[in-house]
């Protein structure tokens, strides 16, 4: 059982009975999950809007993908407009043993100075990933590769 399952089975016991809004939250919770698990590091979001656009569209809406945007229109979209933002902020490998800000390799496709901003950023904020657990991901689809730690 996951931990946003455990929430809704807690309120559910709390009150006793099923009402509609924890019903509701359940489901809710169950997309929440499968959108939280799809990998979107910033350049990269496709595979996470391929999901989100599955989902969408088993609920009626009429969704367009623009370059980096997802727009969906429900069938009174006047009535309710939002907007989101989504992304992961991380490292990009670019090659052997080479690693880039995400953020700039998105802005700046063609760095081949080696004294590019991306590049003075990383050394910036180098130590800020020593320790962390990371996952690698292809880009466009979003298959799991592996995993690794940074030292």
């Amino acid at each position: 059982m996951s931990p946003l399952n455990l929430v809704v089975d807690q309120l559910v016991a709390k009150n006793g009975q099923v009402t509609e809004s924890i019903a509701d939250l359940g489901e809710f919770l169950e997309i929440l999950q499968l959108l939280i698990r799809e990998p979107a590091v910033v350049g990269c979001e496709d595979s996470f809007f391929r999901v989100l656009r599955r989902e969408l569209e088993e609920v009626g809406a009429d969704v367009k993908h623009y370059h980096g945007v997802l727009v969906a229109q429900g069938s009174r979209p006047h009535e309710l407009m939002l907007s989101a933002h989504i992304d992961r902020h991380g490292l990009l490998c670019t090659g052997p043993n080479e690693f880039q800000y995400a953020a700039f390799v998105a802005g700046n496709q063609s760095e081949l100075t080696g004294d590019s901003v991306s590049e003075q950023m990383l050394h910036t904020i180098e130590n800020r990933f020593q320790g962390q657990r990371v996952q690698a991901h292809l880009p466009y689809t979003g298959t799991y590769i592996g995993q690794g730690h940074i030292t």
